[in-house]
């Protein structure tokens, strides 16, 4: 019998090792959802390795906790990670930060800092201890032993990620000296004053300190500044720079003054920003600063509605540096201020002075799209063609918007086969933009519905697949456009590289990578049992987008797992490898709205519903502000899905019942959506709900989206479009409306009512008292 047993012992140990791992059906049954199911498979296997040692290896204890977490069953799940923390000390610190988890979302702070805090202190890898060291700070804050970071000092952490710990233990009252965490706050700020951390140490110091010295009242002030409160920082800029306070090179510091200017700016008080603005100009002896100093001070005086003190402050910033990066841009705010004044003469000397050099081609190409638009929109036509030509001419002009205004120049000559022709131009560039849109529209009116019908039928009937795309984005829902859609879908079928990216599909689970060879990094056995998040860094190496099917597999399930920026990436790096020869029309639906998704659709879609918006803007919106990351922050002091700046969300904030928010808050996506629904609403209230304003007043302000719609003559969408005199604002603009037309493409069933109502024939024009 022994002889028996040792021959057999081979045989099924080569039969185990050529069983399925038992890891791809519970991953499988967790993708699908079954999360019941997937739980008895893990605790059967349990059950069935009892003794072993198998179970353990393959992480079943991690995945157990991580599914019973998900079911909500907090102590069955504290009970499996804490098994798991014995059996696999290879997972060790990875249990530790998911049981950690657990112990917050249970009201254990306590317990959650002890277990993070011996994590960083064993030095596991560097994107698990920054995982930890944000986890660390919010347990602190909700109660856990600030005594814990005795030892911080000895972390290995990035500063990023020490400083929010550095505030927690400045805030320390178990037996820590009160000076001791004075100069703990004073230091951050000395460290930086430019994140929340400093933000909530001015705070704390300005609480504890009614006098505080000048050099520390500069920080203080420096720290509102930068997290764009305005109010109290220039109270301490006041503080800090009376005579005597500072040293006098550090009172009259150009950075420092012009950050006093602009806070006056961003308060709105205009005359006084100017003010400032005037007597940096004069202080300095740098051409570039004064040059600086005076187009802010001439901004200042646009926006209060001056256009002859503007005028006269955009000429002396032209003068203060003729060849630097500020004249340009003066002289085409002086092009603008004459033209709505009704000095056309004035206005075109200026303009030409814009061709006298190479480098101001782009803002002479700008200028002449605002003269153009300008006269298209009143019905004038005898000028703009030379205008559009400049601006066709110059690189960096966004092709679209200038097939559209040469559409609408064609259409002013009565010569309807050009305008369907450059209407058709921009469609083909991209049938989704703004402009592309605009044109749209136009080829659906009385004046074009037939040459576009005429046009789509000729285009149908060839066999070119440019005309094709041509007749079917002309004419979509028309027989011969679909038609020609249909036949370019065949067309493209037939040819192998095409059909393979039209057909993309994802990898069914049993043929992912993962299963093909041992696991070398803990990264990627987290990959094997279902954590994508803290298996993040080992995506790439098992889910390359160079393998288009294993891309789009990455992208779907970063999607599941609340990854939603990551998802959105990788889905952008594939489309970058999509063939030339496909238009996005046609690729394939799953990558489409990967690119697209609806994170936290209840959220969006309750909060839009109570704010009287579109769900699928509110969508478009978030996609482009954070990319539905609700952790995003940015180097303007913005926060969370919608990216407000503190001192907005406050104000939003008390009038919804939301009191002393704070960062923190802003990166929870109940209240992130709430806000920037509310937001929305309160700019359509102001905007007439007219939605490329009320998002031009999102990115860039109010008073500067007025003074935008100041410069148009007529109520039309795309002036106002062309007239957005910030960059930043018009591919602001350019994003999000592209993202809500494909938004409202892929989800009909969710769309509201398009707010936007365009009625041509408002003139109006910048004062010039």
């Amino acid at each position: 019998m022994i002889w028996l047993l040792a021959l057999l012992w081979p045989l099924e140990a080569s039969l185990a090792a050529a069983l399925p791992d038992p890891r791809i059906e519970w991953v499988e049954l967790q993708h699908s959802g079954k999360l019941e199911e997937a739980l008895d498979r893990v605790e059967e296997f349990l059950a069935s390795q009892a003794g072993n040692g198998v179970g353990p290896k393959l992480g079943a204890h991690y995945f157990q906790g991580r599914l019973l977490t998900a079911l909500g069953r907090g102590t069955q799940a504290t009970s499996a990670l804490a098994a798991g923390l014995a059996a696999d000390p290879k997972l060790e610190p990875w249990t530790r930060y998911r049981l950690a988890e657990v112990q917050i979302a249970h009201g254990h702070p306590e317990v959650a800092a002890g277990l993070l805090a011996t994590l960083l202190g064993s030095r596991s890898s560097t994107e698990l201890e920054n995982h930890a060291a944000r986890l660390l700070a919010t347990a602190l804050r909700d109660g856990g032993d600030c005594r814990l970071l005795a030892n911080l000092d000895a972390w290995s952490l990035k500063t990023a990620h020490r400083r929010p710990l550095r505030l927690e233990r400045a805030n320390c009252r178990h037996g820590r000296d009160p000076d001791a965490s004075y100069r703990e706050l004073a230091a951050l700020l000395a460290e930086g004053t430019a994140d929340s951390v400093a933000f909530a140490a001015a705070g704390r110091l300005a609480a504890r300190v009614e006098e505080p010295p000048p050099e520390i009242a500069l920080d203080i002030a420096m720290a509102f500044f930068g997290q764009r409160s305005f109010e109290p920082a220039l109270e301490y800029f006041t503080r800090a720079l009376q005579p005597g306070a500072l040293p006098l090179a550090l009172r009259t510091d150009y950075e420092l003054l012009y950050a006093v200017a602009r806070s006056y700016f961003w308060l709105r008080d205009y005359r006084q920003a100017a003010e400032r603005f005037d007597n940096l100009a004069t202080l300095t002896q740098d051409r570039g600063e004064r040059a600086r100093a005076y187009y802010q001070q001439a901004r200042s005086l646009e926006l209060a509605d001056d256009g002859d003190a503007a005028d006269r402050a955009y000429d002396r910033a032209y003068a203060a540096e003729i060849d630097g990066s500020w004249a340009a841009a003066a002289l085409t705010a002086r092009v603008r201020i004459a033209w709505l004044a009704g000095r056309e003469n004035d206005a075109l000397t200026l303009y030409r002075q814009l061709g006298g050099r190479r480098r101001w081609h782009a803002t002479r190409a700008r200028t002449a799209l605002f003269l153009a638009a300008s006269d298209l929109v009143q019905g004038r036509a005898d000028r703009a063609g030379d205008w559009l030509t400049t601006a066709a001419a110059t690189t960096g002009i966004h092709p679209p918007e200038v097939f559209y205004w040469r559409g609408r120049l064609a259409e002013a000559r009565e010569d309807l086969p050009r305008a369907v022709q450059r209407y058709r131009s921009a469609l083909l560039d991209d049938a989704w933009d703004p402009w592309s849109q605009e044109a749209r529209e136009r080829l659906g009116s009385p004046t074009l519905a037939a040459e576009t019908k005429r046009s789509a039928s000729a285009l149908a009937a060839s066999n070119r697949e440019r005309d094709l795309l041509s007749a079917w984005l002309l004419a979509p829902a028309s027989g011969p456009g679909m038609a020609a859609r249909d036949n370019l879908r065949a067309r493209l079928r037939a040819r192998g590289l095409e059909r393979a990216f039209m057909e993309l599909a994802t990898v069914p689970t049993p043929l992912w990578p993962l299963w093909e060879s041992p696991l070398t990094s803990v990264e990627g056995r987290l990959l094997a049992l279902g954590d994508w998040q803290l298996g993040l860094p080992a995506v790439a190496r098992y889910f390359p987008v160079t393998e288009a099917r294993l891309g789009l597999t990455r992208s779907r399930l970063l999607a599941e797992a609340g990854l939603t920026r990551a998802s959105i990436l990788t889905a952008e790096l594939l489309a970058k490898r999509a063939p030339a020869t496909v238009p996005p029309g046609l690729w394939p639906a799953e990558l489409t709205r990967n690119l697209y998704p609806l994170a936290y659709g209840k959220h969006i879609r309750r909060e839009a519903a109570g704010a009287g918006l579109d769900p699928l803007l509110l969508a478009a919106l978030i996609r482009e502000e954070s990319r539905f990351d609700a952790a995003a922050n940015s180097a303007a002091a913005a926060y969370g899905l919608t990216q407000f700046v503190l001192p907005t969300a406050r104000r939003l904030g008390r009038r919804l019942g939301l009191e002393d928010l704070g960062t923190d808050d802003l990166q929870r996506p109940e209240i992130a959506i709430r806000l920037g629904a509310f937001y929305l609403a309160e700019l359509g209230e102001l905007f007439a709900r007219q939605e490329h304003s009320m998002l031009a007043a999102y990115n860039a302000g109010e008073p500067q989206t007025e003074l935008w719609q100041r410069y148009c003559f007529s109520d039309e969408r795309a002036e106002f479009l062309t007239k957005v005199g910030f960059r930043e604002t018009r591919g602001y603009l350019r994003k999000v409306l592209r993202s809500y037309a494909r938004y409202r493409e892929l989800y009909p069933g969710l769309a509201g009512p398009p707010t936007v109502a365009t009625t041509p024939g408002k003139v109006s024009s910048i004062s010039s008292k």
